[in-house]
C-alpha cells in the first residue's frame, strides 16, 4: 500500500472516530438532561453546552491532527534532506533551460567544486561541447518520455581534466514549476580500469604480433580466442580465425613426411585440448597458392586453479629454413667428400708424382669436368710478357677431346686480364652481364655456347703463372660456395705442379749455371797463367821489334812471335768471356741503331740462300754493352743458324722491351725488372732437349771437327759478363730462338757513361816515381823496361810486404800492383796504401777480371782494373791521366 493510500485510511478512521464520539456525547447529554434535569431553560443550556463542547471537542480533535500532521511532514524533510546530502551518489536538480538549483556534495566533488560554486554554474558550462548534441537528445527524451538516461558522457573538472560519469533523471514539478532531477555516478574509476585492460590487450597483442613464432588458443568448446600476426602469416590467414574448421580453407595438413595427410582432430591446439602432451611436434602446411612450410608445434591445456579446463594454446615455429639448411648442409657435406676425394686422386696420380705436366692436365680437366658437370675446363699460361694466355689444355666434354694453343691477347680483352690478375676467383653466373667479360661476348662465348665461367688463377713464386677456367654451356649456372673454394684448391694444386715443373726447369739451370761457373773458374785461372805469359811475349816482341827495325829478318820474327801472342790472347779472352772475366770495354747502344749497321754484313754471312728479317721495335731502351762481344755474339749465333738450315730457311732478329717477373728472372738467374730483348729465331732443324742442356758448355759442338765448342760458351759468357741473361727454346723440326736479355740503363746514365767515353789524347811520358809490384818476375822486368824507356823511374817489388818497405822508405807517386798475389794481394796493399799513404796513386792490373768486388778496395779502382796481357797504348794512357789527375 502506498503513502497516499495509508493516508486516506487514516483519515477515513479519524472522521468516523469524531462521529462516533460525537453521537454517544450527544446520545449521552441527552439520557442524562432527561433524568435528571426537568427545567427547560436549564435544558436550553445544556443543549447550547452540547453545541459548544461539540465545536470545542471538534476544534481540539482538528487541532491535534493538524499538529501531528505538521509534525510528520516535518520529520520527512528532513529525513529526505539528509538522505540528499548524505548520498555518495551525486544528486542534482535543475531548471529545464540548465541552471542548476540544488545539488548534493557528491555532485560536487565529482567535478572538483564547492557547491556554492557549483550552483553559480549552469549546466552546460561543466559539460564539454562535444556532448551537446547528445544532451538535446536526452532532453527530447525527457519531454516525451518524462525520463532520461541512463547515458555516460564526461563533465569538466575544475582543473580542466574530463570526469567520465554515467547520469539519469526524471521531471519533477515543484511549486508549479518542472524542474529536472539527476542523478550522476563517478564512473572514472571504472573507465580508467577498462581502458587499462585495453592498453594491456593492445600491448599484449603487440608484443605476441613481435613473437616471430605462431600462436594461436581457443576455449574450452574449441573456440579460436586468438592467432597473432605470425601465425596468420605462417598459415597464410587473411583475416581473422574463429572456428577451427575453418583451417581447411586456408591450408591444408600433412604429418612430417609432407606426404600423409594430418586430419584435423590431430591438430596440435586439439590434441593439447584434449589433454595430449604435445611438444616440437613436426608437421607440415601448405597455405593455397604458397610453398609448404615445415612447423614445430608445442601445446599445452589451459586449466584453472579449481582443475576447470579453460581451453588450449599451442605455438608453432616455422622450421623451413632450419631443414634446408640442414638438408644443403649435408648435401654439402657431402659434396666436399666428393671434392676431397676427387684432390686425393689427383695428388695420387702418377703424373702428379712425376711432375708430368702436359700428362697431369688431362687427366686434371677431365675429372673436374665429370665431378661439376662442366662442358669446357681449360687450364691456360700466362706468357712471359704478361700480354696473353695461352691454352695449355683444353678439355670439351661433348667433343670429347682436348685442345691446345689458343691465345687470348690482354689489349683484346683488358677487363678480363685485370680481374684475373688481381682476384682470387672469377665468378661469372650470367656472363653476359659481367663488365668484366663483356670483350667475349661479340664471338667467344656465342660460338661456344657459354653462359656461365668459373675461373681460378694459380701463381709461381708468388705471381700469377695461370688461370684454370670452367666454361658452362646451357642454362646460366649459380656457382655454390664449396664449388668456388673447390676450383681454388684446384689453382693451388696446380701452382704447385707448376712451381714443380718450373722449379725442375730452374734446378736444370742451377745446375747448369755451377757447371759453367766451374768451368769459368778452371778457364779464368788458366787465362790468368796465359795471359801473365803472353803479357810478356807481347811485350818483348815489341821492344824486339823496335829494336830491330833495321834489321828485316830479325823484325819479321818478332813480328811473327807477336802475331802468335795476339792469336793466343784471343783465345783467352774467349775463355775469359766464357768464364765472366774479361774487362771488356762498354759503351752505352742502341741495338736498333747496330743492327741495322750490321744488317748487310749479315746478309753476306748468311749468303742469299738464308732470308734475313731484322724488326727493330720503336722506343727502345738503351743498354750498356761491348760492342765487340756483341758483335761476335750476333754473328755467332746467326751463323750457328745458317748451320741449322740447310736448304734456304729465314732467320728473323727482332728487339722489344720486356719487364721480368720474379719467377722470370729466377730462370735466367738475373734480377727482376726492365730488360731490353735480342731474339734470334731461326726456321732450322730444332735441338733435341738433350741437346739444349748441353750447347753452352765450353768445347761441346754438334758441329764436328768444323766446330770448336767455345762459340756458344762465348755467348752465354757474354750474356752473363753484362749483367743480363740467355734463355733459348726449340722444338725438333721447327727451329729455335736465342732471346738476349739485357739490363736497361737509364737515359741519364746514359748520357753520363757517353761523356765519359769520350777521352782526349794526351802524352804517355813522364818522370814521376811508380812501383810495380807483380809475383811473376818476368812480367816485373817487362814493365820496368817499358816504364823506363818513357822516362819514369821504376821501383820493383815482388809481394805485398815488398812494396810496403819501399813506401816506407822512399818517395813514390804511383802504385802499379798485379790484383792476384800471395800474401798480401793487390786489393788489400791498395787498401793500406790508401790509409797510409792517400797520395799515392793507385793501379791494379790483373790476369782476369773478376765480377766480385774484393771489398778490400774502393770500387773504382775495382771498375778501372787494367787486364793482361796490355794493350800498351791505353796501358801508358791510363798511368799519365792517373798522373795527371
Amino acid at each position: 500500500m502506498t503513502g497516499k493510500n495509508q493516508q486516506h485510511w487514516s483519515a477515513i478512521r479519524i472522521s468516523l472516530t469524531y462521529v462516533a464520539v460525537g453521537v454517544v456525547l450527544n446520545l449521552s447529554l441527552d439520557k442524562f438532561a432527561a433524568r435528571f434535569i426537568s427545567d427547560p431553560s436549564l435544558l436550553v443550556s445544556i443543549e447550547s453546552i452540547k453545541v459548544w463542547g461539540f465545536l470545542a471537542v471538534t476544534a481540539a480533535l482538528l487541532y491535534w491532527l493538524l499538529t501531528r500532521r505538521w509534525n510528520r511532514q516535518s520529520s520527512s524533510d528532513i529525513y529526505n534532506r539528509i538522505l540528499f546530502e548524505e548520498s555518495t551518489i551525486g544528486l542534482a536538480l535543475a531548471s529545464k533551460k540548465g541552471d542548476l538549483v540544488d545539488v548534493n556534495a557528491a555532485y560536487a566533488n565529482i567535478i572538483g567544486r564547492s557547491i556554492e560554486e557549483v550552483l553559480a554554474l549552469s549546466y552546460w558550462e561543466i559539460t564539454p561541447v562535444e556532448y551537446y548534441d547528445k544532451e538535446r537528445e536526452m532532453l527530447d527524451s525527457l519531454e516525451r518520455t518524462g525520463r532520461y538516461g541512463p547515458f555516460e558522457k564526461q563533465y569538466i573538472h575544475k582543473d580542466g581534466h574530463l570526469v567520465d560519469v554515467r547520469l539519469q533523471g526524471m521531471f519533477l514539478e515543484l511549486n508549479g514549476e518542472k524542474m529536472i532531477w539527476s542523478s550522476v555516478e563517478d564512473i572514472s574509476a571504472i573507465r580508467n580500469e577498462q581502458r587499462s585492460r585495453e592498453e594491456l590487450l593492445v600491448f599484449q597483442d603487440a608484443v605476441l604480433d613481435c613473437v616471430a613464432d605462431g600462436l594461436i588458443a581457443c576455449d574450452r568448446d574449441a573456440k579460436i580466442t586468438y592467432v597473432n600476426q605470425a601465425f596468420r602469416k605462417i598459415h597464410g590467414i587473411p583475416g581473422r580465425l574463429t572456428e577451427v574448421s575453418q583451417w581447411k580453407n586456408c591450408y591444408d595438413m600433412y604429418e612430417a613426411d609432407g606426404v600423409t595427410p594430418l586430419p584435423e582432430e590431430l591438430a596440435p591446439l586439439l590434441r593439447a585440448l584434449e589433454g595430449d602432451e604435445v611438444q616440437d611436434r613436426e608437421m607440415v602446411i601448405t597455405p593455397k597458392s604458397q610453398p609448404s612450410v615445415v612447423l614445430q608445434a608445442t601445446g599445452r591445456r589451459l586449466v584453472s586453479s579449481s582443475g576447470e579446463v579453460l581451453g588450449a594454446v599451442a605455438s608453432l615455429r616455422d622450421v623451413t629454413e632450419q631443414k634446408t639448411l640442414l638438408r644443403e648442409e649435408r648435401e654439402r657435406q657431402e659434396q666436399v667428400t666428393r671434392y676431397n676425394e676427387v684432390l686425393a686422386k689427383l695428388i695420387k696420380n702418377k703424373c702428379f708424382v712425376s711432375s708430368d705436366f702436359p700428362g697431369f692436365l688431362d687427366y686434371l680437366t677431365e675429372e673436374i669436368s665429370q665431378l661439376l658437370q662442366v662442358t669446357r675446363v681449360g687450364v691456360w699460361i700466362l706468357e712471359k710478357d704478361a700480354l696473353s694466355i695461352r691454352c695449355e689444355n683444353l678439355w670439351n666434354s661433348e667433343l670429347r677431346s682436348h685442345s691446345t694453343g689458343m691465345v687470348l691477347l690482354a689489349k683484346d680483352f683488358p677487363s678480363y686480364f685485370e680481374s684475373v690478375l688481381s682476384d682470387r676467383v672469377l665468378s661469372f653466373d650470367d656472363v653476359y652481364a659481367e663488365p668484366n667479360t663483356r670483350e667475349f661476348t661479340a664471338e667467344y662465348f656465342p660460338t661456344n655456347g657459354i653462359t656461365s665461367m668459373l675461373d681460378a688463377p694459380f701463381h709461381f713464386s708468388g705471381e700469377m703463372a695461370g688461370v684454370v677456367c670452367l666454361e658452362h654451356t646451357g642454362p646460366k649456372r649459380v656457382w655454390k660456395v664449396e664449388e668456388k673454394a673447390f676450383i681454388i684448391s684446384i689453382a693451388d694444386l696446380l701452382s704447385v705442379v707448376f712451381d714443380s715443373s718450373r722449379r725442375l726447369l730452374l734446378e736444370a739451370t742451377l745446375e747448369r749455371s755451377k757447371k759453367m761457373d766451374a768451368l769459368g773458374k778452371l778457364s779464368g785461372g788458366i787465362a790468368h797463367d796465359y795471359n801473365n805469359m803472353l803479357g810478356v811475349i807481347l811485350g818483348y816482341a815489341d821492344i824486339l821489334e823496335n829494336e830491330l827495325r833495321d834489321q828485316q829478318k830479325l823484325a819479321g820474327y818478332a813480328s811473327a812471335i807477336r802475331h802468335a801472342g795476339e792469336r793466343g790472347a784471343r783465345l783467352t779472352a774467349k775463355l775469359l768471356t766464357f768464364a765472366r772475366k774479361s774487362a771488356a770495354d762498354e759503351e752505352v747502344v742502341n741495338l736498333n741503331s747496330f743492327l741495322l749497321e750490321q744488317k748487310h754484313m749479315l746478309e753476306t754471312t748468311l749468303t742469299a740462300r738464308i732470308s734475313l728479317s731484322v724488326n727493330p721495335a720503336p722506343g727502345l731502351w738503351p743498354v750498356v754493352l761491348n760492342t765487340s762481344d756483341l758483335e761476335n755474339a750476333i754473328l755467332n749465333l746467326s751463323i750457328n743458324a745458317m748451320h741449322a738450315m740447310p736448304g734456304t730457311g729465314c732467320l728473323t732478329i727482332s728487339t722489344d722491351n720486356v719487364v721480368l717477373s720474379k719467377s722470370e728472372a729466377e730462370v735466367l738467374q738475373v734480377e727482376a725488372g726492365d730488360y731490353v730483348r735480342l731474339s734470334f729465331q731461326d726456321t732450322g732443324c730444332g735441338m733435341e732437349q738433350s741437346e739444349l742442356e748441353l750447347i753452352f758448355d765450353p768445347f761441346y759442338t754438334t758441329k764436328g771437327e768444323m766446330g770448336t765448342g767455345l762459340g756458344l760458351a762465348q755467348v752465354y759468357g757474354f750474356a752473363k759478363q753484362c749483367g743480363g741473361g740467355i734463355s733459348v727454346e726449340s722444338t725438333l723440326g721447327e727451329g729455335s730462338q736465342f732471346s738476349f736479355f739485357f739490363p736497361r740503363i737509364s737515359h741519364v746514365a746514359a748520357q753520363v757513361r757517353s761523356a765519359e767515353e769520350k777521352t782526349p789524347a794526351i802524352d804517355v811520358g813522364g818522370n814521376e816515381t811508380i812501383l810495380v809490384v807483380d809475383d811473376e818476375p818476368a812480367l816485373l822486368q817487362l814493365s820496368e823496361q817499358l816504364l823506363t824507356a818513357k822516362g819514369y823511374t821504376v821501383i820493383c817489388a815482388a809481394d805485398g810486404p815488398g812494396a810496403i818497405e819501399v813506401l816506407e822508405n822512399q818517395h813514390v807517386d804511383l802504385l802499379l800492383t798485379d790484383a792476384i798475389m800471395g800474401e798480401i794481394d793487390g786489393y788489400e796493399l791498395s787498401s793500406i796504401v790508401q790509409d797510409r799513404w792517400p797520395t799515392v796513386k793507385i793501379q791494379i792490373v790483373t790476369g782476369y777480371s773478376e765480377n766480385v768486388d774484393s771489398g778490400k778496395a774502393d770500387r773504382k779502382l775495382v771498375e778501372n782494373r787494367l787486364t793482361k796481357p796490355f794493350d800498351l797504348p791505353k796501358y801508358f794512357a791510363r798511368i799519365r791521366e792517373l798522373l795527371d789527375g
